[in-house]
């Protein structure tokens, strides 16, 4: 029996490269391999080969017009109907995503987080030191005078200047004892 030698020529290096990763277990990729190892026992060599897109090979643009008549003609049958496990891990954490921003949306409460964190996929890729500090800051809930008082540890709930409720956005915002250095940072 003779060795028959098969040339694939592709203009997409997304195409071949999974082919060589051997860690790569998607479905499509694994059944090209079987059919490789099916050819390979039957004396079969193939080799791949990349092609820049628009190269003017006439193969390739034969090729690119039957992929677009077949994508065009509706009567075409499907040969292949799964979804690649990547596109619905997408699909579900977008949609999950979405639901849990209506809920956040609905929430009455942590005002003061989501105004430091209004979008929830926007939050979920930040990388943010999480400090004692910090989580009082968005929360609300640092050891000021109006949260003292809130529970009970403190008679009263205004700070040393004594205007209004020392909350934290009091003491950012409205505070006249830190005018000098709203000033400066402005």
């Amino acid at each position: 029996m003779f060795n028959q030698h098969l040339i694939k020529f592709i203009d997409s290096r997304i195409t071949t490269d999974p082919l060589k990763d051997a860690s790569n277990h998607n479905y499509l990729i694994e059944e090209v391999r079987k059919n490789l190892n099916i050819l390979r026992r039957t004396n079969w060599t193939v080799e791949f080969s990349w092609i820049k897109s628009h190269a003017d090979n006439p193969g390739k643009e034969l090729a690119d017009r039957l992929a677009k008549d077949a994508v065009s003609n509706r009567n075409t049958p499907v040969i292949f109907d799964r979804i690649p496990k990547t596109t619905l891990y997408k699909e579900l954490e977008d949609e999950t995503i979405q639901k849990w921003q209506e809920q956040w949306d609905r929430c009455n409460n942590s005002a003061v987080t989501k105004q430091f964190f209004p979008n929830v996929r926007d939050s979920l890729h930040r990388t943010i030191n999480i400090s004692p500090n910090f989580t009082a800051l968005v929360t609300g809930r640092g050891k000021t005078q109006s949260c003292l008082h809130r529970f009970n540890i403190s008679e009263k709930a205004t700070g040393p200047c004594n205007m209004e409720g020392q909350t934290l956005h009091h003491i950012l915002y409205n505070c006249t004892r830190h005018n000098k250095q709203r000033l400066t940072q402005a």
